[in-house]
């Protein structure tokens, strides 16, 4: 998989409601890579939140960056590493997306309303604005 952007770029920009992304940790670097894709979102009017793992510290300059691009900071006790992508497809990863990423990294693609609902109702910070 390849480091920072790469091949979510084209799932992530195909948003037309929301992007969740839950990730442990921040590294600025990879942080910096994924911050012009974001906006380029969330100026269309796609809200983007970044849930973080609470009780860790995260780079201040890192969160800087994703505030930057207009992605709405969560925290929430969590150890997951998935991104939903309106409230429907469901990317696993095997890593964090804003952390480092080894070589031997990989994610599974699932469509799935129900399970996508699921994890959004075990964080109780995204607002509930799916149209439903």
């Amino acid at each position: 998989m390849p480091e920072g952007t790469g091949f979510l770029d084209g799932f992530l920009s195909k948003a037309k409601k929301d992007i969740i992304i839950f990730s442990a940790s921040l590294v600025k670097s990879i942080v910096k890579k994924y911050s012009s894709i974001l906006r380029e979102i969330t100026v269309k009017g796609v809200k983007v939140y970044a849930i973080l793992s609470a009780g860790k510290t995260h780079d201040k300059d890192a969160a800087d960056y994703l505030d930057g691009a207009g992605v709405q900071i969560r925290s929430a006790v969590h150890n997951k590493h998935f991104i939903i992508i309106d409230r429907n497809c469901i990317w696993n990863c095997s890593f964090d997306v804003f952390g480092n990423v080894p070589a031997e990294s990989f994610a599974t693609r699932d469509e799935n309303r129900t399970a996508a609902e699921e994890i959004i109702a075990s964080i109780k910070e995204i607002d509930d604005d799916s149209g439903k």
